[in-house]
This record gives C-alpha cells, sequence and structure tokens, in this order.
C-alpha cells in the first residue's frame, strides 16, 4: 500500500497534543519551549510538519525575526524540530517545521490506554464509591447485562473505571522524576552556599550592566542549572565564578547571557572565547619590544647594539 502524502499547515488548531518531556525539559530555555507549543497548533496530526513564514510565527511568539532565528536553532539542535527554508528569486518564502515530537506522544498514549485496561479489570475500589450510592451500585453489578436496572447501571459501570484512571494517572505524574526533580527535594538539593555564590554573582553582574539597575530574580531554575553545572557538568566553582565575571564585561556576551541557565548552556562557548581572547593578549604583550614603555607602546624595534656604548666608556657624552 502507498504511503500517505505528507500534509502541512498553515493554519491553528483549536487543541494539540504535546510531549511533557519537551514542555518540561529543564536544558530548554522557556522561550524555545513556548515555540515548541506554538509550532504544535499549526503542525498536522499526522506528517506533524507546519508551512510558515518567518514573520508570522515571530508575532505569534511575540518575538523579533532574529529572537525566532535563535529559538529554533536550539529547538534544532536539541533534535526537536528541522527546518526547511524555502526562497523564491533569492529572498525568503515560508519555512516547513517539521516536529519530531510523534513518538513521544505516542508512547504516552500507549502508557494512558495500559492504564485504561488495567483499571477496567479491576473491582471497584470502596474509596471510588460513595456511601449512600455503594448497596445500589453492588445490587446492579449482580444483575446480569440486559436485565432492568436503569441509566443507573451504566453510570456505575463508568465511574469507577474512570475514577481509577485518574487516580492512576496521578500517581504516574508524581513518579515522573526523568526530566525534573521533584519542587521538595530539589529544594534541599539547592541549599548550598557555592550554589548561592554562583547566582548571586550573576545576578550581581547583570543588575550592574542593566541601564536602569534591575536585578533578575533568582528562580528554582537558576539554582537548578548551577547544580547541574557543579555535579552533572563537573565544573570547578573558581573558574565558573571567573568566566561569569569575563562574560558580564564582555560586550557581547553580556546582552546575550543573562540567566544561569543561559550561561550553563553557553559554558563551553564562553570558556573557548574567553581562552581565544587570552591567547591574542599574551601574543600581542609578547610582541611589544622589551625596552619600551609598556604604558605608552611604540613600534619602535628594541636597537641589536649600544652605538653610544664607546662614548659612554671614553667618558665622551653622547
Amino acid at each position: 500500500m502507498d504511503e500517505p502524502a505528507k500534509v502541512t499547515r498553515a493554519t491553528r488548531l483549536p487543541f494539540v497534543q504535546v510531549a511533557t518531556a519537551i514542555i518540561l525539559d529543564p536544558s530548554l530555555s522557556a522561550q524555545a519551549r513556548h515555540l515548541y507549543t506554538v509550532l504544535a497548533t499549526y503542525a498536522d496530526i499526522n506528517s506533524r510538519e507546519a508551512k510558515l513564514l518567518r514573520s508570522t510565527l515571530a508575532k505569534d511568539i511575540g518575538k523579533s525575526v532574529d529572537t525566532l532565528d535563535r529559538l529554533v536553532k536550539e529547538l534544532v539542535k536539541a533534535g526537536i524540530v528541522t527546518v526547511l527554508h524555502q526562497s523564491m528569486n533569492g529572498l525568503h518564502t515560508s519555512s516547513i517545521y517539521s516536529l519530531h515530537d510523534a513518538g513521544l506522544i505516542q508512547s504516552r498514549a500507549v502508557q494512558n490506554a495500559e492504564i485504561a485496561m488495567a483499571a477496567s479489570m479491576r473491582p471497584p475500589h470502596p474509596e471510588d464509591t460513595d456511601s449512600d450510592d455503594l448497596s445500589g451500585r453492588m445490587d446492579a453489578a449482580s444483575k446480569p447485562q440486559g436485565c432492568g436496572g436503569g441509566g443507573r447501571t451504566g453510570a456505575a459501570g463508568v465511574a469507577a473505571p474512570v475514577r481509577h484512571i485518574k487516580r492512576d494517572l496521578e500517581q504516574e505524574t508524581l513518579n515522573e522524576s526523568s526530566f525534573a526533580d521533584a519542587e521538595a527535594p530539589t529544594s534541599k538539593l539547592n541549599d548550598r552556599p557555592d550554589i548561592a555564590e554562583l547566582c548571586d554573582l550573576l545576578a550581581d553582574l547583570v543588575q550592574g550592566n542593566d541601564p536602569d539597575g534591575l536585578r533578575p530574580t533568582i528562580t528554582k531554575r537558576w539554582r537548578d542549572a548551577a547544580r547541574l553545572m557543579l555535579d552533572r557538568d563537573k565544573r570547578d566553582l573558581a573558574k565558573a565564578k571567573g568566566l561569569i565575571r569575563w562574560c558580564q564585561n564582555d560586550d557581547f556576551w553580556l546582552g546575550n547571557v543573562k540567566s544561569m541557565p543561559t550561561f550553563r548552556r553557553q559554558y563551553a562557548q564562553l570558556r573557548d572565547k574567553a581562552n581565544l581572547e587570552w591567547k591574542k593578549r599574551q601574543e600581542a604583550e609578547a610582541k611589544v619590544p622589551a625596552h619600551v614603555d609598556h604604558a605608552a607602546p611604540t613600534n619602535i624595534p628594541p636597537p641589536r647594539s649600544d652605538p653610544f656604548a664607546a662614548h659612554r666608556e671614553s667618558g665622551i657624552p653622547a
């Protein structure tokens, strides 16, 4: 049988499915997760593709086109989205965005179906039944199918499994810890002086660079990022503090690193840039002649020998 043709959409759907694993992924910025959710409102249910103008998408998320391009790159790097840009006569037209979340959504649907099937095979739990309705439901359940019993029998047959499913889904939600730690345990893990030191340093420097002196709020995401950077990424505390000071003193990076999650995500690139700048400065200093005053360097090369040495030895003034 031939495969169905792919379909792309350019109009929003009234409601959509999104992958919980993506919208709760702490490694993605909040803006990138917002963009993913907006793309999902356009994506076709089967092909998971959407054909859109960049200007339309930027307007939907309330950002500039440049910011949109940066967020799209973040999703592409994470493997969540691929983009096919289209052009005509050298000008950008629409782009086709493909979402790679179908597997995550399908696996969750399978889990929910398994929960529903297991719940339907389970006898009613006393907690799922109202006390004043228990005897009536037991009488109705004892009658064979097809016997009279009114609409109450049907309601009883559906109510218990639905409540079981709700209870299991609530328990499943409590057990999900692969993408974010629970609030209470994480708060205890984040209660460390080294984490506070990193967050306070970055917040202080960002506030100092802000024209209005606004200080960013140190949130749970900030503390999570600092903890993961130290524990999981194995970053040295002293080097991390030095790199924070460097990026907040750099004309480009001080405007692009304003939160701890961003700093953690850009750490390797910031480190490489800082090392490259240090090497260039060392090379430049090595080229300055040793006899030249470093406070007012010149391009005059040092003499190979002292032309006035003989005059000085004979006492004749140079």
